[in-house]
């Protein structure tokens, strides 16, 4: 009978090398192939990120954290939770394992999802949560007041924090003294106060306009985004942070509410902020402003800025001319508007106003169909009349982006329809695509980019970017593209250029995995990512809801 030889077990590193370019289950496999691996694997499963999103995954986490401890805790450096409420069990069994390996955990990033319901699983977990001491950025969404005690007791010293809170009580007589001030931007983060470095609040609420003084200051907070906030106070956010470079303020649907019945709010906001400024000072180190007119116009700011963001649509020209000479900023992006903003005139209005003078780096966002029928649009027109919006600039650089998902979407939003109806509107609208779809697929990029810049005798380089065009995708012109100007140039002639690279090439300046989460879970997805995101919610084949 003959011999047949037995395989050669395979050597522990080639079973290394395996474990480094497998998933989860697999490594988990090789870790009780032999002690060595058992040892070196979870270093494959805990990097670069743990996610868990229900409970079992919860104590199956706990139960592999607490073997060899404290060996593991070293791997742990970002966990992002999204179970929402957990058992009573479960979460007794979390706040014990917080309280008993807090000071041996290297976590640095924390992110919770649901975090008020996650929060008020346990009367514990508040507590055992706020008590990790390594953590330096910090992601809490949906919160709530037990999320906000959790903020401000805090030992962490932050670098960044982003927090999304859930609507409060349209009466905020509602609200307890402590759920006021659980809302309170300036507060939450006090214990963070020499080290916060960036801010994203969603929700936030002051709890009081009359001149108190917070005694928290952040001098090296220099991003500050406040978005679905209550009314700009620049008294209090001036003060209590000094030294911000990057603003981006959005208030909430109420405030715009109040204001779609009468613009008294926004000049009653206006008169008091610049009386703060006038006689306590503003910002000195302000270089670049993202909000919306409406909320532009409450600020007053009276610092000129390098760099503004104006987010459509609304728009009034005789109004943004005032915001333009008192800001007096370099790069000007008008981002998030449809052709109407350029057909009507309003576009031409404020680039012939005096408050264009400043501006030498222009950047416009064209999203077709947000606001108008496809088939009302003649794209052809709305470029005549963009060249001849921007003829008398005296500006260097150009960036024009004409996003396209908004083509995929049924007029108006109609959330009626079910999956089965979108389906059916989507095969309708491949076989009969509106003309501007049809335009816009034949037009010629690199044409229109010289066109662009022959019509500017000043102008150096123009970009011009087609995004997700149904048939054409994503397409990228460079006119004129002088090596002064190149994407990591300094001044804001570069612009354009570095949001080609961030939108298309898919990098940025600062590449970088952790501040690109950031960007995203902070609310600041800009409208170009969030046409992307929109297109990819339609598979070619059906709707993917």
């Amino acid at each position: 009978m003959a011999d047949h030889a037995c395989p050669k077990p395979l050597h522990n590193d080639i079973l290394l090398n395996i474990m480094q370019a497998s998933d989860t289950n697999t490594v988990c496999s090789l870790m009780q192939v032999s002690r060595s691996l058992y040892h070196l694997g979870p270093q494959y499963i805990l990097l670069p990120l743990v996610f868990i999103d229900d409970e079992w995954r919860l104590q199956s986490f706990i139960a592999f954290m607490a073997a060899e401890q404290p060996y593991r805790f070293k791997f742990l450096h970002r966990i992002c939770i999204a179970t929402g409420s957990v058992s009573d069990p479960v979460a007794e069994l979390f706040v014990d394992f917080l309280n008993r390996f807090k000071d041996v955990m290297e976590l640095r990033l924390l992110h919770i999802e649901y975090s008020e319901l996650f929060v008020q699983s346990h009367p514990g977990l508040s507590d055992a949560l706020a008590g990790l001491p390594h953590i330096t950025r910090l992601f809490l969404r949906d919160g709530g007041k037990d999320v906000g005690t959790c903020c401000h007791a805090m030992d962490a010293r932050l670098d960044f924090a982003s927090l999304t809170l859930a609507p409060s009580p349209v009466d905020h007589t509602e609200e307890t003294e402590w759920g006021k001030q659980a809302r309170n931007p300036i507060i939450l983060f006090h214990r963070s106060q020499d080290t916060l470095r960036s801010l994203f609040v969603d929700g936030g609420v002051l709890d009081s306009a009359d001149r108190i003084a917070y005694s928290p200051r952040y001098p090296h907070l220099t991003t500050l985004c406040l978005r679905n906030s209550d009314l700009p106070w620049v008294f209090h956010y001036a003060r209590a942070f000094p030294n911000v470079e990057n603003l981006t303020f959005r208030s909430s649907k109420t405030i715009w509410n109040d204001i779609s019945k009468s613009l008294e709010l926004i000049d009653h906001q206006s008169r008091i902020n610049v009386a703060s400024q006038t006689e306590f000072g503003t910002w000195t180190k302000l270089r670049c402003v993202t909000s919306t007119l409406p909320d532009l116009l409450m600020l007053a700011l009276l610092c000129p800025v390098e760099q503004l963001v104006i987010v459509g649509p609304w728009f009034h020209s005789a109004l943004a001319n005032p915001v333009l000479e008192s800001m007096k900023p370099a790069y000007l992006e008008l981002q998030g508007f449809d052709v109407p903003f350029i057909d009507s005139g309003r576009f031409a209005d404020v680039m012939a106003g005096p408050g264009a003078s400043t501006i030498r780096s222009l950047s416009l966002d064209i999203n077709v169909g947000v606001e108008v029928d496809p088939d009302e649009i003649d794209f052809a027109r709305t470029l005549d009349t963009l060249v001849e919006a921007i003829a008398g600039l005296s500006i260097s650089t150009i960036g024009l982006n004409i996003g396209c998902s908004f083509l995929l979407l049924p007029a108006r939003y109609d959330t009626s329809l079910n999956n089965e109806e979108l389906a059916e509107w989507w095969k309708k609208r491949q076989a009969s695509p509106p003309k501007v779809t049809q335009f816009l697929r034949d037009v010629d990029l690199d044409a229109l980019a010289q066109r662009l810049v022959d019509a500017v005798p000043s102008l150096h380089t123009a970009v011009v970017t087609l995004v997700s065009l149904p048939g054409r995708g994503n397409k990228l012109a460079i006119a004129n593209e002088d090596k002064s100007f190149s994407w990591n140039s300094p001044g804001v002639e570069a612009i354009p250029l570095q949001k080609v690279r961030c939108a298309m090439v898919g990098e940025s300046p600062d590449a970088d995995e952790v501040d690109e989460v950031v960007r995203q879970y902070a609310g600041s997805m800009s409208m170009n990512r969030f046409l992307k995101f929109a297109r990819r919610r339609f598979d070619m084949g059906g709707v993917e809801m």
